[in-house]
């Protein structure tokens, strides 16, 4: 695929957020007022970013000897963020954008994971494996061996990948997701999540309170008495014996012994919880369809600004002033302040994204429904 400017359009845009007229009921007025450029939504991929004070795009040449005139330049559609407004365009923040993906739109992916910067693997509808061996940029189905559907999965070099699934499903690779075995579960329920600490100790999360360990990097699973029958979606934990695990009707337990013993921990909310992630022990997030909760220590998790309605379903970050979460209608925010406030970024899809990983803050991967994966964030281009 090929690129190309739309140097001209800029003066276009310009004096389009110049002359955009504010209409906010609570604040009956009318001006002209400038606004920052929130989002651009387009039937096929393409970049934003700033160069010499200007906000310029950057999208695919057209095909089939397309004239680039106004019947193709109107596929493009501007969103404006009111919120953001400016003394001009030329010093408005332009978001990072994110790469996407051409795969089969049929197929919904829900997890993501990887050994290291160049080894990732997406799962998803009827034991969908797609594995990438080049950071993302390209992308190959492997042989799962099974038609359950795959929720979650987790990687750890040298070469250590685990996915886990429908019906007790829990697949393992030894040579960075290339080959797939099946390991007893000792279930039938679903598992939706995976973790581990990189040292042999893995734990899955799944319906109804199951929680599975294996201690010897996937081969055997035991299960863990979890004292809750909620379904459990989310697992995350840190060193060596702390795990904190989330699910259904805000529920959320933990053990500091490497999983023998459990307890449960007030979150705060009776919302569903779907995604969980940390940078330590007391700077740990859990997101869902109420937004985000926090956990900064103590015995109680509080309530974050999130700025959106949608349901979030995946939470990450490359460390405490870097995190990111998704969700529902291409929603992608992220915090740069510990969490104290979110801003939304532009991702071009409208599907809903479902999982959240990362081996660099330059390099995450996101999946959802649809056959979608975004890889970014791509940063401003000189």
């Amino acid at each position: 695929m090929t690129w190309f400017l739309i140097d001209d359009m800029i003066s276009t845009l310009q004096d389009i957020l110049i002359d955009v007229e504010q209409a906010d009921a609570d604040k009956p007025r009318a001006g002209s007022v400038r606004y920052a450029v929130a989002e651009f939504k387009l039937e096929f991929p393409a970049q934003v970013y700033s160069k010499n004070g200007q906000v310029l795009l950057r999208i695919p040449s057209p095909e089939d000897n397309d004239l680039i005139g106004p019947e193709y330049l109107s596929r493009l559609t501007l969103a404006l963020n009111p919120s953001a407004k400016t003394s001009g365009i030329d010093r408005a923040p332009v978001p990072p954008s994110w790469a996407s993906a051409e795969l089969d739109p049929t197929e919904s992916l829900y997890g993501v994971g990887g050994t290291g910067a160049e080894v990732i693997c997406a799962v998803g509808t009827s034991g969908t494996i797609l594995r990438s061996s080049d950071g993302g940029v390209t992308w190959a189905r492997q042989s799962s061996g099974t038609t359950q559907q795959l929720n979650g999965v987790w990687g750890s070099g040298p070469g250590l990948v685990v996915a886990v699934g429908a019906g007790g499903t829990i697949l393992r690779s030894t040579d960075d997701g290339e080959t797939w075995t099946p390991q007893a579960s000792g279930t039938t329920q679903q598992l939706n999540a995976v973790w581990g600490n990189g040292a042999g100790r893995i734990y899955v999360a799944g319906a109804s309170g199951t929680i599975l360990r294996s201690s010897d990097g996937g081969i055997t699973w035991s299960s863990r008495r979890s004292r809750t029958t909620q379904h459990l979606n989310a697992v995350w934990g840190h060193g060596a014996d702390t795990v904190y695990l989330a699910g259904a009707n805000g529920t959320i337990v933990g053990s500091t012994d490497g999983g023998e013993n459990w307890w449960e921990q007030l979150s705060g909310t009776t919302q569903h919880l779907f995604g969980l992630w940390g940078s330590g022990p007391t700077d740990i997030y859990a997101v869902g369809p109420s937004g985000i909760i926090h956990f900064a220590g103590g015995q109680t998790w509080t309530e974050q600004a999130s700025g959106t309605s949608w349901n979030l379903h995946a939470v990450w970050g490359s460390g405490p002033n870097d995190v990111y979460a998704v969700g529902a209608n291409g929603t992608v925010l992220r915090s740069s302040d510990y969490g104290a406030t979110w801003t939304r970024q532009p991702s071009g899809v409208q599907t809903r994204l479902t999982g959240l990983w990362g081996s660099a803050p330059d390099n995450i991967l996101i999946v959802g429904t649809n056959g979608t994966i975004l890889q970014g964030p791509i940063d401003v281009v000189e």
